[in-house]
């Protein structure tokens, strides 16, 4: 079923975290398989500040693990945050056409944990139809950051 997955998914919505404020702009993220069961995850968004925008993009793998939907995410040749082999990307809920819920969890410190949930469609200006999986998981859903789409988007090529 992995494979329905595949192709581009825009954010249309996230929570507040550090580089998800409301200057973060047009993001989308585009899956292509790598050998059925891992895939690469490319990220692509852009950044308004003060009048001028800069494209960001980061490639990273998404490596399956034995349980559907979850996956261990890295970003080839950098230096990434220790992992137990615990999944950190967790697709929590969708129907692969229209809609996805993407979850991040990882523990930074004993005391200290990082919650990502990102609200994707397949139509940019799709809406948010991940509250109830996000809410269920303790994600505050009415502080959610709706990501702009708009006609000044410059979009990274499909891939």
């Amino acid at each position: 079923i992995i494979f329905q997955f595949y192709g581009r998914w825009y954010d249309v919505a996230h929570n507040h975290w550090l580089f998800g404020e409301p200057s973060i702009c047009c993001v989308t993220a585009d899956y292509t398989e790598i050998d059925g069961a891992d895939m690469t995850a490319v990220q692509s968004e852009e950044l308004r500040v003060l009048g001028s925008a800069t494209n960001i993009q980061v490639k990273g793998v998404a490596q399956h693990t034995d349980n559907p939907g979850q996956f261990e995410f890295y970003v080839p040749d950098v230096e990434n945050p220790p992992s137990d082999g615990t999944s950190n990307y967790n697709f929590i809920a969708t129907d692969y056409e229209n809609y996805a819920c993407l979850y991040e969890c990882m523990q930074v410190e004993p005391e200290l944990m990082e919650v990502l949930a990102f609200a994707l469609n397949r139509d940019s200006h799709g809406e948010n139809l991940c509250k109830d999986a996000f809410e269920a998981l303790g994600v505050m859903t009415d502080e959610m950051v709706y990501t702009v789409h708009d006609d000044d988007c410059t979009y990274y090529p499909d891939p």
